[in-house]
């Protein structure tokens, strides 16, 4: 029977929950330290906060900004909840005339609050926000949810399944003597002639094995070092590829490495970086920011950088490791 089990996101943020778990205690004793929550986007963070939230229990209010921002002091009188857990806080400003509004607003409400805040945050637009309106002094309890080897993917992806319930097909393991080198052709023409120049081609895998390998790997373990390494260990990413090669019961290597050659300029960066620091943005509010984004999004679509959803812009997730190394170098996230 066709199944899916939903991957334990908690495996290796025992340090991480446990800090946070000390923030509520803390208050509880009249320490107030306000806490932000940071992660690179599609993490799966409301997974974590899934969690935060049974810890706090009954004390607590969980929502999403946007409906925070409405309004701030009608909302302040009729919670009784002391401990409030506010999502996805990058959601709430953007980079225009006017942007700022709703984020400054915010950040005055915390000042002058008694209640312990608990947010989440996208890392670009977290640091980001921390350069410019330093939002890090409302915030001074600041956890950054850290990449997963490739062991912890493992363990996240396979927590819902038992042992040996699914296979692993069509994944090729090196062998000692194969080569990670090989000769073909390519032509070339010399005063109108054509010859024949003998072209190295490298084998990846192989020299990765020839590199790195003590023992010999099983092919499951070559698998989930590959959707690590795509993924750059964000278990967000790792899931979207695991569903990606799901045949229940067996999982079939169909990834690829992407290989994405960004040549983009500087109003098709900004309109990618518009997108990743709100992790989805409506064609709508794109459109504020950079005037008509049609063409700007049919570039970014083709070049494989995002997928548009009738009027929600989004990154491609596996792209993303590859897109966030593109904007950090021309300056647009940070």
């Amino acid at each position: 029977m066709e199944r899916y089990a939903k991957p334990e996101y908690l495996i290796g943020l025992e340090e991480e929950i446990n800090t946070i778990e000390k923030a509520i205690e803390d208050f509880e004793t009249g320490k107030r330290s306000n806490v932000a929550v940071i992660s690179e986007p599609f993490y799966g963070v409301e997974r974590i906060v899934d969690k935060i939230e049974s810890i706090a229990s009954e004390k607590c209010k969980r929502m999403p900004s946007e409906d925070l921002v409405h309004d701030l002091e009608s909302m302040d009188r009729l919670m009784k909840n002391n401990i409030l857990i506010v999502e996805n806080l990058h959601r709430i400003y953007r980079r225009k005339i006017g942007g700022f509004k709703d984020i400054t607003k915010f950040q005055k409400y915390v000042s002058t609050s008694d209640k312990l805040f608990i947010t989440t945050w996208n890392l670009p637009s977290w640091n980001y926000l921390d350069e410019v309106l330093h939002i890090g002094k409302q915030f001074p309890l600041q956890v950054t949810l850290p990449k997963k080897d490739a062991n912890q993917i493992k363990e996240m992806l396979l927590s819902g399944y038992e042992e040996n319930e699914l296979s692993f097909v069509g994944i090729e393991v090196p062998r000692q003597e194969d080569k990670f080198l090989k000769v073909g052709w390519r032509s070339a023409f010399i005063l109108g002639r054509e010859i024949k120049i003998p072209n190295l081609e490298v084998e990846i895998d192989i020299l990765r094995y020839k590199l790195g390998q003590k023992k010999r790997k099983s092919a499951e373990e070559l698998f989930f070092e590959k959707i690590a390494r795509i993924s750059d260990g964000n278990p967000g990413v790792a899931e979207v590829l695991w569903k990606a090669v799901l045949d229940y019961p067996n999982f079939v290597d169909r990834l690829e490495e992407p290989h994405l050659k960004i040549e983009l300029d500087r109003a098709e960066s900004f309109a990618l970086s518009a997108i990743i620091s709100a992790d989805f943005i409506e064609r709508s509010e794109l459109c504020e920011i950079v005037g008509s984004p049609d063409e700007l999004l049919y570039v970014l679509s083709e070049g494989g950088l995002i997928t548009v959803d009738g009027e929600i812009c989004s990154a491609r997730p596996e792209a993303l490791k590859e897109i966030l190394e593109y904007l950090n170098k021309q300056r647009l996230v940070w």
